[in-house]
């Protein structure tokens, strides 16, 4: 999925080659599954900032993706004899081979850094409970209910289909960015996160909170923390948030 919003973007902001945009315009032609992506991108993209009272300015980000894996093992290149071995050195050395295999794969969770934290021991997401409107008696429930049961991918279409006739909805909006992020649509709850950040609702610190948390699941550190010191002082993850930001340190 996300890689279709990559496409959808890059035809959008006319990043698209001659040959890759007709492309595009003729799969837009032949597949209406991908037509509606497309609305539904650009209400993303659209709606939410239009319903904004204010537009703040937002300094360009850069981008900063730490390594998500590190070489622990520097292998070192040495000349050495040819020489014929026995069957049992090779028994040997195979065995030694296959228990640092073993070894590296085990151990591997607990190679991290001790004191960088996890996007899954921060990720403990509300519970959805949406209120219903007319016209969408089964759509919102049946997304509250694959949400709270952690099957995010499944809460995904209820939630963009009664979002296109309720575009004004923070809640759902906000749902659908926990949903995108959880199945790695990192980017597109990124864009959810951002726009809902702007607005003045119940939801604009939860937003930036997640903001966060979107950059924790990337790797990205700098910007997690950038996010982190925008969480208000009095508000439900200040304390977690400073916590968070003493551990990145």
């Amino acid at each position: 999925m996300e890689k279709i919003y990559e496409h959808i973007e890059d035809y959008l902001t006319g990043n698209l080659s001659e040959e890759d945009r007709q492309a595009f315009e003729k799969a837009l032609e032949e597949q209406p599954e991908l037509k509606e992506e497309l609305a539904l991108y650009q209400e993303i993209e659209g709606v939410l900032a239009d319903d904004a009272r204010h537009e703040q300015e937002n300094a360009a980000v850069q981008e900063t993706l730490s390594s998500m894996s590190k070489q622990f093992f520097a292998e070192e290149q040495k000349e050495a004899k040819v020489i014929t071995l026995q069957r049992s050195q090779w028994i040997r050395r195979i065995a030694v081979a296959a228990a640092v295999v073993l070894v590296i794969v085990f151990a591997w969770p607990y190679l991290q850094p001790a004191g960088v934290p996890q996007y899954a021991d921060l990720a403990d997401h509300p519970t959805a409970s949406f209120t219903e409107m007319g016209g969408t008696e089964t759509l919102l429930p049946q997304a509250e209910q694959s949400f709270n049961s952690g099957d995010y991918a499944a809460a995904i279409q209820p939630l963009q289909t009664y979002l296109m006739e309720n575009d004004g909805d923070t809640q759902a909006w906000f749902y659908l960015g926990i949903a995108l992020l959880e199945t790695g649509a990192h980017d597109q709850a990124e864009t959810l996160f951002k726009q809902i950040s702007t607005l003045d609702s119940a939801y604009k610190t939860e937003a930036v909170w997640y903001q966060a948390l979107t950059a924790l699941k990337k790797g990205d550190l700098d910007n997690c923390k950038t996010f982190l010191q925008q969480i208000p002082e009095g508000s439900g993850h200040y304390e977690e948030a400073q916590k968070v930001l003493k551990r990145l340190d």
